[in-house]
């Protein structure tokens, strides 16, 4: 079994005033017995094999100690990378002070996360979660109906269109942090198509701006695709994406690709802006005018 998994007395040692048969028996009346048995058959695979209720009964147990606002805290680990989460990224998303002092809610919130094991710090005290409990995490997000699964994707959007602002050096070290995060949610399939593509277009931009051209152009591929599946032909977000390609092909010295991409995208910018200001096109989609741009060579 996994070290970080065999906690089966952290929650009694957190509360020695409970016994395993109260919280057992407070677990069956709320009903949790059968949803921990649903977690259980979902993760058989991961779980150790003849103990799959036992696990799970410990991660609900260490889940039912910790405090409100703790548990908001494992809710937003659950959906992310299982890596360590920066510290002000939590911050962000839950809105929560950076104060100078000793009465940091984040810090206490962690600390209490790691007394009751669902969390280990790191060498920089961020927090990691083993997969296992960020599957639980998730597992009570979706009972819950509570996921912070959009909030985290918007805010990582937010961090990554720090790029249009000439971002220096340490905010680009604390995007790099962030990058598994927004891969992680990209690959989500329950992600919003909008959301999804601006935050493939963000890592793209992240990743030309370390000069990792082979990834950019794998992000900007993967945004212009959904963006064609999502929106009819002649929408903005495509031309969005063509040009985004394009420049991207253009640092790779795929020249003839890059050149095609940014005629489609200028034509399709082009006819979108006279639907709107102009009404040349008698309130058509740009796409009923697709015949109209010339093949490339």
């Amino acid at each position: 079994v996994d070290k970080k998994l065999q906690t089966p007395l952290t929650p009694l040692n957190y509360r020695r005033d409970l016994t395993i048969d109260q919280v057992l028996t407070e677990m069956d009346k709320a009903g949790e017995i059968q949803l921990l048995l649903r977690f259980a058959a979902d993760y058989r695979d991961q779980l150790p094999s003849g103990h799959e209720l036992d696990v799970a009964k410990t991660f609900q147990l260490s889940w039912n100690l910790a405090a409100d606002q703790a548990k908001a805290i494992l809710r937003v680990i659950g959906e992310l990378a299982p890596v360590a989460v920066p510290r002000s990224f939590l911050r962000k998303i839950l809105n929560l002070p950076n104060p100078k002092g000793l009465d940091d809610p984040l810090a206490t919130s962690l600390a209490e996360l790691e007394r009751l094991s669902l969390v280990e710090l790191d060498e920089s005290q961020n927090p990691v979660a083993h997969r296992l409990i960020q599957a639980f995490a998730r597992h009570r997000n979706s009972i819950d109906n509570t996921s912070p699964l959009e909030s985290c994707a918007t805010k990582l959007n937010d961090q990554f269109n720090q790029h249009f602002q000439n971002p220096d050096a340490a905010t680009m070290r604390d995007l790099e942090a962030l990058l598994p995060h927004a891969e992680h949610l990209f690959n989500t399939p329950s992600l919003a198509p909008d959301l999804a593509i601006d935050l493939a277009s963000g890592i793209a931009f992240h990743h030309k701006a370390f000069g990792r051209y082979q990834a950019a152009k794998h992000f900007c591929q993967a945004a212009l695709t959904l963006a064609q599946k999502s929106y009819a032909p002649g929408h903005p977000s495509i031309a969005n994406g063509q040009s985004n390609l394009a420049t991207v092909l253009q640092d790779l010295g795929e020249l003839g690709e890059a050149r095609d991409l940014l005629l489609g995208a200028s034509f399709l910018l082009l006819l979108e802006f006279a639907r709107r200001t102009h009404r040349v096109l008698h309130g058509r989609t740009p796409g009923r005018w697709l015949h109209l741009l010339p093949s490339g060579d």
